[in-house]
This record gives C-alpha cells, sequence and structure tokens, in this order.
C-alpha cells in the first residue's frame, strides 16, 4: 500500500529555517501576509554562523517571490474548477 500526503498553499502556516552549523531552528509564521517580513537572515540567532542572505541577495528574494506566491495561488483559483496541492514524502515512524 502506498501512502502520500499533499498539502494544499493555504496549508502552510510558517517558514522553517535551520543552522546547518548547530542546528537551531527558526520560524516565521504565515498567518497573515503583511506579518511575514523576514527579517535578514544574516547569522543565525544561537551560534552566530553567517547565512549570507541580505534583502539585497538572491535567495532573500526567492523567498520573497515564494512566499507572495504562497499568498495569491489560493484565493486566485479559488474560482477555478481545480486545486493545487503539493506533494511531501511521508515519514515512516
Amino acid at each position: 500500500m502506498e501512502n502520500r500526503q499533499f498539502i494544499e498553499p493555504e496549508d502552510v502556516i510558517a517558514l522553517q529555517f535551520e543552522c546547518c552549523k548547530c542546528g537551531a531552528k527558526i520560524s516565521f509564521p504565515l498567518t497573515d501576509e503583511l506579518q511575514f517580513k523576514p527579517q535578514p537572515l544574516i547569522a543565525c540567532p544561537a551560534c552566530k554562523q553567517d547565512w549570507k542572505i541580505t534583502p539585497e541577495s538572491q535567495e532573500h528574494d526567492a523567498l520573497r517571490q515564494f512566499v507572495d506566491g504562497l499568498f495569491r495561488i489560493g484565493p486566485a483559483l479559488k474560482s477555478r474548477t481545480l486545486k493545487l496541492a503539493m506533494e511531501i514524502p511521508s515519514r515512516e515512524d
């Protein structure tokens, strides 16, 4: 039997970033488009590892576009006769 899991854009409630050096995690809630104003992800808040993501970087711009897309795609497809869902791997416990 195959187990598949799908999420819709509106199912995403936060973005989490994890430091590859120390494993510290920081989350940004996505409950309101105006709330998501990511601080420049310059360094890990725990170990100070330089992440080199500044407001002028391509990475920051890509994150901003990704989040903007999440907020726009749900309402844009509401009046359509199709739904969008993203498949995520199922975790075997």
